[in-house]
């Protein structure tokens, strides 16, 4: 698979030949997705899945411990090797792990080793043998990690931020504690794993791929159960208070700035997307020329548009020296004015088009990172086309389509978090 070309119409608009790819499906209802280049010597297989919550908190837990312990089980209860160390030995790769939405595996190996590998996947797919000592090591691992992120000034920024946003008992605003480490077992792991494993997955098969390997994968993945159990709702309780300030010894002040907003499935997404990039998304958004380069405040600064299966939240984050916190909050308080005011101009649009197409032809530098792409859109129930789109819509910005959208989103105040201001 070659990497896409830009095209150029003699209107002078940007175009991708996006990468082919083939669909399959899997014991009668699981996805599987396919990018052949006979060129890799490489295999890559992704599996995504829906990340299930029920009433009970130990759902919102148990997918961090189930992940981190996973690769870790043994192999048909033998004693000897556990999964990760047979896959290292033919020198693959595997990572297991979770976001807030999805859990996912990644295997990467040698063409030649994909057929001996895939019964340890489906071993872990389907019938993981959870070890209390290897669940005991990962909870004092992540309870280091807790320690590492209480005393962190952007991670407790950003851990705020979603709290207040969504709220303690929302599986989007509640952090794990050492209290919940103390309470797992692998009771709870394996319950976990019964119900919620494996809801809406997908299987991504990227590389040098041949006929035969895909049968390997229907032989071996054909019987993969999948979760019946249905989620719960959770209500969102945002917090009534929008400034919040956390203190903690440091040099710096840490700002975490968002609001909850729409997803990638909504109608308007794609220009609100364009509309964050310009506000802080690259070097040459306002954020990063206002707070950086004309006033010296920070370093860097990044504005974000996350995208979850009900809604999304746009995210803004800096460091700043302590005691400017809430002066640059004002500053992106005005930037924000400014979107909803002021037409950007000719000069600028075309500024950020350039990047966006830049960084649109950069996700399919390969058929690795194409493979990435497919998973995230697969996800929304998406495809590539909704890239298609974007570059549509970048083709046809308009100045007032950036102000119009602005003043339809940015109608409140964002909710704020200073850390050690």
């Amino acid at each position: 698979m070659q990497a896409p070309k830009k095209l150029k119409n003699r209107s002078n608009k940007f175009s991708i030949k996006f990468p082919s790819y083939k669909k399959h499906i899997l014991n009668k209802e699981l996805p599987l997705l396919v990018l052949n280049d006979p060129t890799e010597k490489v295999v890559q297989l992704d599996f995504i899945s829906m990340r299930g919550y029920g009433k009970d908190l130990t759902t919102f837990i148990a997918p961090q411990l189930l992940t981190a312990t996973l690769d870790k089980s043994m192999y048909k209860n033998e004693s000897c090797l556990s999964i990760i160390e047979k896959i290292n030995h033919y020198g693959a790769s595997l990572t297991v792990g979770c976001r807030e939405y999805y859990i996912y595996l990644r295997l990467t190996t040698l063409s030649k080793h994909i057929k001996t590998l895939l019964p340890l996947v489906k071993s872990i797919l389907s019938r993981p043998n959870f070890q209390n000592e290897v669940l005991e090591r990962e909870k004092i691992k992540i309870a280091q990690q807790i320690d590492l992120d209480n005393v962190s000034t952007n991670q407790l920024a950003s851990k705020k931020l979603f709290e207040i946003l969504f709220g303690r008992k929302h599986p989007y605003g509640y952090n794990i504690s050492h209290e919940d480490l103390q309470k797992a077992s692998t009771e709870m792991l394996n319950s976990y794993f019964n119900k919620y494993c494996w809801k809406k997955g997908c299987l991504v098969l990227s590389g040098n791929i041949s006929k035969e390997t895909i049968s390997d994968l229907d032989f071996n993945l054909n019987d993969l159960p999948t979760s019946a159990q249905s989620d719960v709702e959770h209500k969102i309780i945002s917090h009534q208070k929008n400034s919040h300030s956390l203190n903690l010894k440091g040099a710096q002040t840490s700002i975490a700035m968002g609001m909850i907003t729409i997803n990638i499935n909504n109608p308007d997404y794609i220009l609100l997307y364009i509309t964050t990039v310009l506000l802080g998304g690259y070097f040459g958004s306002r954020l990063m020329q206002n707070l950086r380069e004309k006033q010296g405040y920070t370093y860097n600064v990044f504005c974000h548009l996350n995208s979850f299966p009900e809604n999304g939240v746009l995210k803004i984050t800096t460091d700043v020296k302590q005691g400017y916190g809430k002066l640059v909050c004002c500053e992106i308080d005005k930037e924000i004015e400014r979107l909803k005011n002021t037409l950007p101009s000719e000069e600028e649009l075309n500024r950020l088009k350039n990047y966006l197409y830049g960084a649109t032809l950069h996700t399919f530098d390969n058929i690795f990172s194409t493979a990435s792409r497919l998973i995230s859109l697969h996800l929304f129930n998406l495809s590539l086309k909704n890239d298609q789109l974007l570059l549509e819509a970048l083709n046809n910005l308009k100045a007032e389509e950036i102000k119009e959208i602005a003043n339809r989103y940015f109608k409140k105040p964002l909710y704020r978090v200073l850390v050690n201001e």
